[in-house]
């Protein structure tokens, strides 16, 4: 083979190598633009500020990006998406849908307002494109300063209360910034047993003071459980350069409500105890009106409708101790004695006998699991 032909194969097998290598595909992307905050924390600010920050991005890979959703996770939080336009050299709307070639650039505007609130206020806008990572999460944090202060706190732990009794909170208002205001109380959604009266404290003018107190009062009876009342107040009084047209601010007031007579616990539960065992449970029953408990009190074992084969009062053990006082008194349940080759659960139910006008007969609801192999 002379010179020549070899020179024309060489290019050849070039070109043939050359044909065959094709750069690797790779799949859409939309990343954060160097320099911007995934999370951005605009730090302490005035109640009534409105917040903007810009999130910039860039579309990556082989094939066009296209984002199809932009959801903001609160109602106080807004966000647009314009495109960088490189012949008018400047932003313009993004349509969800339309497509973002290689390396086009993307402004996520956000504004975040921040009427109504206080404190940490955490939001997030979250997007949804056709890279192969779909969903993206920008955050946006602020510690927001109310305009109406209050003292000792916005918010109170009345702890375990009786459902008969009627309960009392108080909370003193005010507004440095403001220095005098009015107050008005915002009656929506509060049930009709709860009154809340707004206390001026200092010198009156034009129905407006430095300071309010809110006493609120929630007339009984309650529904037994963890009982929660939020009272809402707001003030007309403006301050320059803020376009809220009113300051509001919220009490949330919380109890654990009782009955007359509450058992601690109500459903007591052995768990998985060995074949042999001997575990014992104890419940309280406390009297909260001041009757007191009369003894002996006899404890009666019913068992479920699956544990009727057995004899209850021969596999427990149950008995009532009253405290001195007579307000309380311990239930004790102990597994004493099972069929050796029992394995299985067993469950029923405690009846305690306590004369007690509201609640004459309590109930604990017990259960175990017997296993052989712990």
């Amino acid at each position: 083979m002379n010179r020549s032909s070899t020179r024309l194969l060489s290019l050849a097998l070039l070109a043939a190598t050359q044909v065959g290598v094709q750069p690797a595909a790779q799949a859409p992307a939309l990343t954060l633009v160097d320099g911007t905050e995934a999370i951005h924390d605009f730090g302490e600010v005035e109640q009534g500020e409105r917040l903007l920050y810009d999130f910039e991005l860039v579309s990556s890979g082989s094939e066009p990006v296209i984002l199809t959703k932009i959801k903001p996770s609160c109602g106080c939080l807004l966000a647009s998406v314009e495109r960088w336009d490189p012949l008018s050299k400047r932003y313009l709307p993004y349509v969800l849908g339309m497509p973002l070639r290689p390396e086009h650039k993307i402004r996520l505007r956000a504004v975040m307002t921040t009427d109504g609130r206080a404190g940490v206020l955490k939001t997030q806008i979250n997007l949804r494109t056709n890279a192969a990572n779909p969903d993206l999460s920008l955050a946006l944090n602020a510690k927001v300063r109310p305009i109406l202060e209050v003292a000792p706190h916005a918010f109170l732990d009345l702890g375990n209360q009786p459902s008969s009794e009627d309960l009392a909170a108080s909370f003193v208002v005010s507004a440095p910034r403001l220095g005098v205001f009015d107050l008005e109380l915002d009656r929506g959604g509060l049930p009709p047993n709860v009154a809340v009266a707004l206390v001026p404290l200092g010198a009156m003018t034009e129905g407006m003071a430095p300071r309010w107190r809110v006493d609120v009062r929630l007339a009984g009876p309650h529904a037994e459980g963890r009982r929660t009342w939020m009272i809402r107040v707001k003030t007309n009084a403006r301050l320059p350069l803020v376009s809220t047209r009113n300051f509001e601010r919220h009490f949330t007031i919380q109890a654990n409500v009782k009955g007359q007579v509450s058992v601690q616990p109500e459903y007591a539960r052995f768990g998985m105890i060995e074949a042999g065992a001997r575990p014992k449970l104890v419940s309280t029953i406390t009297v909260h009106d001041g009757q007191r408990l009369q003894g002996p009190i006899e404890v009666l074992l019913i068992p479920s409708a699956k544990s009727t084969e057995l004899d209850y009062e021969q596999v427990f053990r149950a008995a009532a101790e009253i405290a001195e006082d007579g307000l309380s008194a311990r239930v004790s349940i102990e597994l004493v004695h099972l069929p050796p080759d029992f394995i299985g659960s067993l469950s029923g139910i405690a009846q305690v006998p306590i004369g007690h006008p509201e609640r004459p007969v309590v109930q604990i609801h017990f259960s175990a699991l017997i296993r052989d192999d712990l």
